[in-house]
């Protein structure tokens, strides 16, 4: 990120938490607006509060802020209704393309993004590819674009049922992702709360050097995390 041309000073947080903490104290919490898959722009929330999210398999969930218009959206993209299986676009995502264009032509822009299925799962991961790079291109040429991305999820499973997931709430009054990614395990599910288990788990990840990555009350480094893999 060029920091000549951005103006961007804050820092969002980015907490690891157990699947027990965020469905039993983070979901019910009041106020908190939880979206599910969409393929749609009239789908998109705007966060005035709390925006969550669950079950984010080989969808690409995230936030996008606005920081000129001071708007935060919400949303959790299902490739397989986005897209055609011809080259031809849909009109959703015609739709969805010209309001990333228009988000980008702003002066600042922030966000976070999750999901996506490792190579391991080689149809659900083109469709993942596709959607991530549709949802990236309008920025490539941005210089004021401050992004944090978890992609492509470790898909060592034998079942669907056994297909990792992740999820997040996000509290637009602190400015902090809770997350929650869980993989199973012998039919159990299990939290990743680890650093190496969570940098293992995804194939890319990059950290905002505006953002600060915590698990529990352990601040871990931004250098650490960030990966490009196959």
């Amino acid at each position: 990120m060029n920091n000549k041309t951005s103006n961007i000073n804050f820092t969002s947080n980015i907490k690891f938490v157990s699947n027990n903490i965020y469905n039993m104290k983070l979901l019910t919490a009041p106020k908190v607006r939880l979206v599910s898959e969409m393929w749609q722009l009239k789908q998109v929330e705007e966060v005035h509060e709390n925006g969550a999210t669950k079950e984010i398999i080989y969808c690409v969930a995230g936030i996008i802020k606005d920081i000129e218009k001071k708007s935060d959206y919400i949303f959790h993209w299902f490739p397989s209704k986005m897209f055609n299986c011809d080259s031809s676009p849909t009109k959703y995502q015609l739709e969805i393309k010209d309001a990333l264009q228009d988000i980008a032509k702003t002066k600042e822009v922030k966000g976070f993004l999750i999901g996506g299925i490792s190579k391991k799962d080689a149809f659900v991961n083109f469709l993942s590819m596709k959607l991530i790079n549709f949802i990236k291109t309008p920025f490539k040429k941005t210089e004021q674009k401050d992004f944090t991305m978890f992609f492509s999820q470790n898909a060592k499973y034998s079942s669907y049922w056994e297909r990792p997931q992740s999820a997040f709430i996000y509290n637009k009054k602190n400015d902090t992702y809770y997350v929650n990614c869980k993989t199973s395990r012998n039919e159990k599910w299990h939290d990743l709360l680890n650093k190496d288990e969570i940098r293992n788990h995804f194939e890319y990840i990059s950290i905002s050097p505006h953002d600060k990555v915590f698990i529990g009350r352990e601040q871990i480094s931004n250098d650490f995390f960030n990966k490009s893999k196959g």
